[in-house]
């Protein structure tokens, strides 16, 4: 995995605006795996995993989704395959 490209919580709402709804504004001092594991703590998987997605580099977030949609029931779709790999072979050699 790449390098995290914002060094607190407040960094990556001012650079996804639309996560403040479903974030919120208290803790957005902390650095981004304290506060992660602060949304967690408090019952709120949902958003700890928003924020993840857009705390991560691009190229990781879509890897990471792609292993999620491979190993997590129910498993995608025959339809959906081809989209699958195309976002996973862009992974590999982004163009």
């Amino acid at each position: 995995m790449g390098s995290l490209r914002f060094s607190t919580a407040q960094q990556v709402i001012d650079a996804f605006p639309n996560l403040r709804e479903e974030i919120g504004s208290q803790g957005l001092d902390a650095e981004p795996f304290a506060f992660i594991e602060s949304l967690l703590g408090s019952g709120r998987a949902r958003p700890a995993l928003a924020f993840c997605a857009m705390l991560l580099p691009r190229r990781d977030a879509v890897q990471w989704l792609c292993q999620t949609l491979r190993n997590t029931p129910p498993l995608p779709a025959a339809s959906d395959e081809r989209l699958l790999k195309l976002a996973e072979d862009w992974v590999r050699t982004p163009t």
